[in-house]
């Protein structure tokens, strides 16, 4: 922002901010200014804001790697100021391989590389293959870079600093001789640069021939008779076999790709027949009733029977038949569900017959199955 001028008083480098809102008209402070470049001196008196727009208002022109000094965006202020212009000349940067044109009004190599954006680490090399002060040809600076890198080779993992340009300069360091297969991640032609991990990964293939078995299918049948958590196996299944050849890709000794050229079948699989219960199955703990019963109706209508072999259920319909296992005993009988109950814990109430019949005495631990 350019100094200014109200009335009598110097504002200096800022707009106070209520001249700002009241919109006051300013005038710029005539600034004297001397300017050295190319070889020239220039003087002239200006009322331009900055450093920038009198050089510009004066037909100088700088390009953006012209260094100026001051600063192109000082700011004038009506004290008598000198301009120096130092004109930036090309430069070629050879970055560990890669050639970087550019600009820069610097005469030593430090400045020149901080100018132009590139860091140098205390391990790098940096010579100048053409030097500065040649004013026929281009000076360029060469940057031999001790890069910091990581080789899994091998089933090894190599950390070391290296002053290698690309990775196929690397690999020859190293003396990793590379397969006519084999790939390399990045790939050779890839310039090496700091903290890099470079991966040689091995290629090769092999033909096989071997015995294949043929897995053979399961065939269930279906049986109601049986309880659901009970199978018989009617036919064991058999294997089949076959003859393969197969060509076997590998990736650093791991199977990678297997393609199949050649099959012969030796034998054919026999399936398996397995007969799988479906007879529902309850396990609970099973009580009996009587005394106090005898000839009353039972919830289906029925007298009920102490020496008749029914039992209550609380859903099982009227009519179901149920065998019913003493787990302890082994011993079972069937029963006809003919009443409603137990309401507690229990699964099933039996008559006095039915209970007799399984060896129960109060209470006792039972397999129910619904034929």
């Amino acid at each position: 922002m350019p100094a200014l001028l109200v009335g009598n008083l110097f504002l200096g480098n800022h707009y106070p901010k209520n001249y700002i809102d009241k919109e006051i008209t300013l005038k710029h402070v005539a600034t004297p200014v001397t300017v050295f470049f190319d070889g020239q001196k220039r003087e002239f008196v200006t009322e331009s804001a900055t450093v920038q727009e009198a050089l510009n208002k004066e037909g100088i022109r700088i390009s953006e790697f012209d260094l100026v000094e001051p600063a192109r965006e000082t700011i004038l202020n009506g004290n008598f100021m000198i301009v120096t212009i130092k004109r930036a000349r090309p430069i070629i940067i050879i970055d560990n391989g890669q050639e970087i044109k550019t600009q820069s009004p610097y005469d030593n190599v430090p400045d020149i590389l901080n100018h132009s954006g590139i860091k140098i680490y205390p391990e790098d090399q940096v010579r100048l293959k053409v030097p500065l002060g040649r004013i026929d040809i281009t000076p360029q600076i060469v940057i031999d870079r001790i890069n910091p890198v990581t080789l899994e080779v091998d089933g090894q993992k190599l950390s070391f600093k290296t002053p290698a340009v690309k990775v196929i300069d690397l690999l020859k360091e190293k003396r990793v001789v590379l397969g006519p297969r084999d790939l390399v991640e990045p790939c050779s032609e890839t310039f090496v640069k700091r903290g890099m991990t470079i991966k040689v990964i091995r290629i090769s293939e092999n033909t096989v021939i071997e015995q294949v078995d043929i897995p053979f299918e399961v065939e269930y049948i279906y049986d109601n008779t049986l309880p659901c958590s009970e199978e018989v196996v009617i036919q064991e299944g058999l294997l089949g076999k076959k003859e393969q050849i197969a060509n076997i890709i590998y990736q650093n000794g791991w199977e990678k790709e297997r393609v199949i050229i050649y099959e012969k079948i030796l034998s054919l699989p026999r399936k398996a027949v397995i007969k799988k219960g479906t007879r529902q199955a309850y396990s609970g703990f099973a009580t009996w009733y009587g005394p106090g019963f005898v000839g009353s109706n039972t919830a289906s209508g029925e007298l009920f029977n102490p020496a008749a072999f029914t039992a209550a259920h609380r859903t099982l319909p009227f009519g179901t038949l149920v065998k019913v296992t003493n787990v302890a005993t082994g011993l079972s009988c069937v029963v006809r569900i003919n009443d409603r109950g137990p309401y507690s814990y229990h699964i099933i109430d039996l008559t006095r017959a039915a209970a007799d019949a399984i060896g129960m005495a109060s209470v006792a631990p039972v397999i129910l199955e619904v034929l």
